[in-house]
C-alpha cells in the first residue's frame, strides 16, 4: 500500500484484535462477497500459528460488484484515482486503512472461484470471510517473482499458512494453487529458474530462524513439486 496512505497511522497502532474486529466488520457487510486477503488474512487469530513479522494495520480485501457496491455507501468507500491512484478503493474504519480491489490486483485478474471457494473463520471478534489460502499464498508469490525476488514477509507468511494448516491436519489443495497461479502468476515470474518461487520462499523461513521452519519446508516441497509440472522453465526446456 502506498505510504501516501499509511501515513495517517503508524505501523501496530492497533492491536490484533482492534484489526480482527474491522476485518469481520468489513466482511460481515456482505458475507461472501468481500474476502480478506494478504497480511490480515494470517493474523494469529485467524490461522492458529504464532505471528512471525511486524505487521501493518492496513487490511486488504476484494469483494466482487455486490460486496463493493454494499461497502461503499456502508462505509464510505472512495477510489483511489482521486488520490491520484489506481487499481483499488478505500475507506478508514475505525482509523484502519481498507483497500478493496474489485476486478484485478496489479493486472491479476480475480478469477470467480475466489468467492465460490471462500472460507468463514469463527474468531473471538465475528466471522472473518476469507479467501483460500491457496489464493493468497498465489499473489504472495506474485508480489515477489514479478520482479525477480521473492520478500521476506512473504516467506514468512506462507510459513505461518502452512502451520496453520498442519495444526488443522489438513494440507493445501495443490491443484487450486495451481490453478491461481496459472491465472497470472507463473506467466509474470522473472526468477531465474525452474520453481524457484518455492525454493526463495523457504529461504527466507530459514533467514529468520527455526519457526514453523519445517512445516514451510513441507509446504514448499509439495507445492514446488506441483508446480513443475506447469513451471514455464520446465515447459521451455521441453520444447
Amino acid at each position: 500500500m502506498s505510504h501516501k496512505l499509511r501515513s495517517r497511522k503508524a505501523l501496530n497502532r492497533f492491536s490484533e484484535e482492534q484489526v480482527a474486529k474491522v476485518a469481520s466488520h468489513v466482511c460481515s457487510a456482505s458475507p461472501g462477497n468481500i474476502l480478506l486477503i494478504g497480511g490480515g488474512a494470517v493474523l494469529p487469530q485467524i490461522t492458529g500459528s504464532k505471528r512471525l513479522r511486524s505487521r501493518s494495520d492496513d487490511l486488504d480485501f476484494i469483494a466482487d460488484d455486490r460486496g463493493l457496491e454494499v461497502a461503499y455507501p456502508i462505509f464510505g468507500m472512495r477510489p483511489a484515482k482521486d488520490i491520484g491512484m489506481e487499481g483499488f478503493h478505500f475507506a478508514y474504519v475505525n482509523e484502519i486503512l481498507v483497500a478493496v480491489f474489485n476486478s484485478e490486483i496489479k493486472g491479476y485478474r480475480i478469477p470467480d472461484e475466489a468467492y465460490s471457494g471462500a472460507l468463514a473463520k469463527k474468531t473471538e471478534h465475528g466471522t472473518i470471510y476469507l479467501a483460500q489460502p491457496e489464493l493468497n499464498i498465489a499473489l504472495k508469490i506474485r508480489r515477489g517473482s514479478s520482479k525477480g525476488k521473492m520478500y521476506g514477509k512473504d516467506g514468512l507468511d506462507f510459513a505461518a499458512i502452512c502451520a496453520g494448516l498442519e495444526s488443522e491436519r489438513t494440507e493445501l489443495d495443490l491443484d487450486l494453487l495451481a490453478f491461481y497461479m496459472q491465472g497470472g502468476v507463473c506467466q509474470s515470474c522473472l526468477l531465474a529458474e525452474e520453481t524457484e518461487c518455492m525454493k526463495l520462499m523457504y529461504l527466507q523461513v530459514q533467514k529468520a530462524g527455526k519457526t514453523y521452519n519445517a512445516e514451510c519446508r513441507r509446504g514448499a516441497e509439495r507445492c514446488g513439486k506441483k508446480l513443475s509440472e506447469t513451471c514455464k522453465y520446465h515447459v521451455r526446456n521441453i520444447d
